[in-house]
């Protein structure tokens, strides 16, 4: 029984290290959408600077 449990743990633990590899693989790219934002929106005021 122990070993089972011991086993589940292990394939939990490594759930946890894929699922977080995985996390950390699309946070980037939820990360850089605001600054894209923010890009988007200092673009039009420089574009009207410009005008």
């Amino acid at each position: 029984m122990k070993k089972i449990i011991l086993e589940n743990l292990l394939i939990k633990k490594i759930l946890d290290n894929s699922v977080r590899i995985v996390k950390q693989q699309y946070m980037p790219t939820t990360k850089s959408r605001p600054s894209q934002k923010k890009i988007a929106i200092i673009h039009p005021e420089s574009a009207t600077i410009t005008k």
